[in-house]
């Protein structure tokens, strides 16, 4: 007989949108974060982690760029 162990932790997920709604955060300041941390964004604000047990990286973390160029 296998036996479930019920973890010791809550987890409370709350949105950032609840800290724009209660007047801590602005939603000006959730836009400027969203441009400046892009992809990352719901890691930081939404409590959104991607599965790193299947993924290790999203394609769209990535800028490319010519970086050899002036070589």
């Amino acid at each position: 007989m296998t036996r479930i162990r019920h973890s010791q932790f809550k987890i409370h997920e709350i949105p950032s949108t609840m800290a724009v709604q209660t007047g801590l955060i602005t939603q000006e300041f959730l836009d400027a974060e969203r441009e400046r941390l892009g992809p990352l964004y719901p890691m930081y604000y939404e409590c959104d982690f991607y599965n790193s047990s299947t993924t290790w990286y999203k394609p769209e973390y990535f800028q490319y760029a010519d970086y050899g160029k002036d070589m």
